[in-house]
């Protein structure tokens, strides 16, 4: 008549637990008087705001040059321009060099010569190279104490960068206007 499971106990009566609590659990839900999702006075915002102040605008950066630095820009420029003058004179040398040591052996004196005095023109701007190499790491450490601001300062390194390098350009330039005569 009943079924009976692996137990001993008839099916009907395992699944007697399972309807109770669900008889139970529709009791629970008979209610509705849920809690209102409304703001409660204890969570609404009451008081006085105070407004922030405003920030104070930065200090205002020197309106001119700082005097050491100025005078450190200027001994630089003046180095790359005696670097620039010794450069033109080593330069006058390999010209000779090369008219003489273009098309010529490979492995003759003439170009060996030429290569020499392509090194020494080389060897002859370490001087503006120097100058250069300080000015930039010059204006890093100007740049990272002002990231934003262009300062007095920052600009008259930026223009005493743009005049060395521009010597540069031009050694770069006449040395390589010479070492392709050479390959030629």
């Amino acid at each position: 008549m009943f079924a009976r499971s692996a137990s001993g106990r008839p099916a009907q009566l395992r699944i007697l637990p399972v309807l109770a609590a669900a008889l139970a659990m529709t009791g629970c839900a008979a209610s509705r008087d849920y809690p209102s999702l409304a703001l409660r006075p204890a969570e609404r915002v009451s008081g006085t705001m105070t407004p922030v102040p405003a920030e104070t605008a930065a200090p205002a950066p020197p309106a001119s040059v700082d005097a050491s630095l100025a005078g450190r820009l200027s001994a630089l420029v003046d180095s790359a321009r005696a670097g620039d003058r010794s450069f033109a004179t080593l330069r006058a040398d390999a010209e000779r060099a090369v008219a003489a040591g273009a098309g010529g052996d490979e492995f003759g004196r003439a170009r060996l010569n030429a290569q020499v005095a392509l090194s020494h023109m080389q060897v002859g701007r370490s001087e503006t190279m120097a100058a250069l190499a300080t000015l930039d790491t010059l204006y890093a450490t100007a740049r990272d104490a002002q990231p934003v601001a262009d300062t007095p300062d920052l600009q008259a390194i930026g223009a005493a960068r743009s005049e060395v390098e521009e010597i540069v350009r031009r050694q770069d330039a006449a040395l390589d206007s010479l070492a392709g005569r050479l390959k030629g």
